[in-house]
């Protein structure tokens, strides 16, 4: 390692933002990794004749020696020579004049390596530190097509991209997956593979083990690109090494064990409470709504002795006692002075922070530097000081903790209705916890988190605390943005709760370029690569949802699932509408029809001939039943396919319009009453209740028939409005499944 250091030295003395390539050969020399044979010159001249007698082959690569020039094809800073004297230092002249003297510091005469350039011959390779997910090793598509392929690949196809801590176990199994490396080492037509599978982990397994170190010793990334197989190995014809200047480290003092404090208080104080209708008077509202006792809260409120009947304090410090959690819904300029106050008076366990305009800028000068210094200095006393949710948040609801603090009103957000649901929604917008929460109404979560800017508990703290109960099933994630290194322990905690059978489903924010903008303006969170925190959640098992309705479809699977576990990926679905049933058909993707038992057909064709429809239905899956089957029968006809021992999955469609079902609301100028016990929705609820077996419908209809289709999701029964819809997210479901928790040894590779 003294060869590294001194590499390393001599590119702080220089202060290089780039290591020179001559220098970045030397360090994956040091690494162990091999390299053409290269040869440093300062001028033209300098070059003798002897020196090319080392080089095999009739040609050469001249490179111009430029610390901070990355690219240097575009500025005509390479050429590839015949192996002559003259020529190459011809060639050198022509390079150092066309040059800017400032960036010039000499040539690099390397071997040329003759290799196979089609399609699968060379790699990109990059060990870099991220700073959401610290050490990460990335294989994809190399040369100059590099960026173009990795485009145009399948995402989960196209690159690899791994945290080093998962290297080497789970590393061939995902080079495995990646389109560029399967070309390049396995057998084709006829070929044999550029290079040995067990060659390629090796020279990975090695960069990673001697180069994380470089990480944290000022390198920002080591990129290889291309990464040549040839004779049988692989050499590394290009290197670019980046350095950096300052790297802020992560601020993981926090006493996580008071979020018990926080999710479930036994005492409440809230600040901006007015006697007129204001946020602070709006969350008083709803804390006392959820059953929170009045008597356990505070309100500090000059000049009153109570409102809503909770007794009230002068100012913060009149508080009788230390609370468990105390909400702040002040103006953001207020908030500095009341957190000094209640750091320095030991006020509160945990504290709820309802306003932005306090993002995280560290400073002598700056009222939240000195804040989050107080903050970290009471982090090493005896009372380890309070955790801090926010700000620029709109709170959090706690079944357990029988209180909302959203500033919403109640006519505006109804709470969820029934019992609380075994699922955790943590976000960091205030407006789509809000907005999910009331488009899924029927999931009434045990904690709705809205983190905000994440001054200081941050999503990783969330994640890693809530796998801790074992209640919760399905905890569903918006993120804009980690913090620093907290990417890593979201992906840890994920990973954990993935080996538990439990589900963490995922949208993340800000992947193009103007998202990420937006992200870090709304948040404070810088943004990092969407791409890297998708591959590495989707190693760890995490469910990603990659649109905003998909996250909400996702998130009612998951959760209507989490009791009724998928088994394999055999399929049944029954519709009484032809259309559907084709429509089914053609987006079975990765599922396969169920080959329905003996029993089961026999029993399905009694059940036709009962409807006096077995001269127009054939038993075949999946099954139209036409749209003259009614309510008894068509329930029976969907019990009898999901009793199907070979079925693992069922899709029933039900289109309303026939008279033959009962699908309206009781109401003038028709007999019909959705809500009767001999209806659809009333047999399908029974149905819902006596099955194990995951299943799906599916009402395509206008506005009419919202009621239906809202009957069946206030069951619990997982309710789209198109079968193509359907039937996408049942795959994506179905899928992940398969991968993370591998039933019957089924994969991505059956797809």
């Amino acid at each position: 390692m003294s060869e590294l250091a001194e590499i390393l030295g001599r590119a702080r003395w220089q202060g290089w933002s780039l290591l020179p390539e001559s220098e970045g050969f030397a360090l994956l020399a040091a690494l162990g990794l091999q390299t053409p044979h290269t040869l440093v010159f300062d001028r033209p001249d300098d070059l003798a004749a002897g020196e090319l007698t080392a080089m095999a082959g009739d040609q050469v690569v001249l490179k111009a020696v430029c610390p901070d020039l990355a690219h240097k094809t575009e500025v005509r800073g390479i050429a590839v020579l015949r192996r002559d004297l003259e020529t190459i230092r011809a060639a050198a002249r022509e390079m150092e004049s066309s040059l800017s003297k400032s960036c010039f510091q000499g040539f690099l005469l390397q071997e040329w390596v003759d290799y196979d350039r089609e399609v699968g011959g060379e790699l990109l390779v990059s060990l870099r530190w991220d700073r959401e997910f610290g050490p990460v090793l990335t294989c994809g598509p190399g040369g100059v097509h590099a960026e173009l392929l990795g485009k145009d690949l399948k995402q989960d196809r196209g690159l690899m991209i791994t945290s080093c801590g998962l290297v080497p176990d789970a590393l061939p199994k995902l080079l495995a997956k990646t389109s560029i490396v399967e070309l390049m080492t396995t057998s084709r037509r006829g070929r044999s593979p550029r290079v040995p599978m067990a060659a390629l982990v090796d020279t990975l397994t090695t960069l990673v083990r001697k180069g994380e170190p470089l990480l944290t010793a000022g390198v920002d990334e080591i990129e290889i690109n291309p990464l040549v197989a040839h004779q049988g190995h692989l050499i590394a014809l290009d290197v670019l090494v980046r350095l950096s200047s300052e790297r802020a480290s992560p601020d993981q003092d926090r006493p996580i064990e008071k979020l018990r404090n926080l999710l479930e208080p036994r005492s409440i104080a809230i600040l901006g409470v007015s006697r007129q209708l204001n946020p602070g008077r709006i969350i008083l509202k709803n804390i006392l709504r959820e059953g929170f006792d009045p008597r356990r809260i505070t309100v500090v409120k000059p000049g009153e002795s109570s409102i809503e009947g909770c007794r009230c304090v002068p100012e913060i410090g009149a508080l009788p006692e230390r609370v468990d959690l105390l909400i702040i819904a002040l103006s953001a300029e207020l908030v500095p002075e009341v957190l000094d106050r209640v750091i320095d008076g030991r006020l509160a366990e945990s504290l709820i922070v309802i306003p932005g305009g306090l993002e995280e800028q560290p400073g002598p000068g700056n009222k939240v530097g000195r804040l989050l210094t107080t903050l970290r200095e009471s982090r090493h006393t005896k009372w380890r000081g309070p955790l801090i949710n926010g700000a620029n948040c709109l709170g959090i609801r706690s079944v357990p903790g029988h209180y909302d603090t959203s500033f919403l009103l109640e006519h505006k957000l109804p709470p969820p209705g029934g019992p609380g649901a075994s699922v955790a929604l943590v976000s960091q917008s205030g407006a789509f916890l809000a907005a999910r929460n009331s488009k899924l109404p029927e999931i009434s979560c045990k904690y709705s988190i809205s983190i905000g800017n994440q001054l200081d508990l941050t999503v990783g703290d969330y994640l890693l605390h809530l796998a801790e109960d074992q209640d919760l099933r399905v905890i569903a994630v918006y993120i804009e943005g980690f913090k620093i290194l907290d990417g890593l322990r979201f992906i840890e905690a994920a990973r954990r709760l993935r080996d538990q059978g439990r589900t963490v489903v995922l949208y993340r924010a800000g992947r193009s370029e103007a998202g990420a903008l937006a992200a870090a303006s709304h948040t404070a969170s810088l943004s990092g690569s969407y791409v890297t925190t998708i591959a590495l959640a989707r190693a760890a098992g995490v469910l990603i949802a990659e649109s905003l309705a998909d996250f909400e479809d996702l998130l009612e699977l998951a959760a209507r699932f989490s009791e009724r576990p998928l088994a394999g990926r055999s399929l049944a679905g029954v519709s009484n509408a032809g259309f559907e049933c084709v429509a089914l058909s053609d987006h079975l993707g990765w599922w396969t029809p169920a080959e329905l038992t003996q029993r089961t057909v026999s029993e399905l064709r009694e059940l036709l001939h009962r409807a006096g429809v077995d001269g127009l239905v054939e038993v075949r899956n999946p099954l139209d039943v036409t749209p003259m089957m009614g309510d008894e029968i068509y329930a029976r006809v969907v019990e009898e396919l999901l009793t199907d021992p070979g079925v693992d999955v069922g899709v029933i469609g039900c289109v309303p319009f026939t008279g033959a079902l009962d699908t309206l609301p009781a109401g003038p100028g028709h007999d019909e009453d959705l809500d009767g016990e001999r209806s659809i929705v009333t047999r399908l609820t029974d149905l819902w209740e006596r099955t194990t077996k995951p299943w799906i419908v599916v009402v395509d209809a206008g506005s009419q028939y919202d009621p239906l289709a809202q009957r069946l999701r206030t069951v619990g029964i997982p309710t789209f409005r198109t079968m193509d819809r359907a039937m996408t997210m049942l795959e994506m479901y179905g899928r992940w499944v398969a991968e993370s928790q591998a039933f019957g040894g089924m994969g991505n590779d059956q797809g």
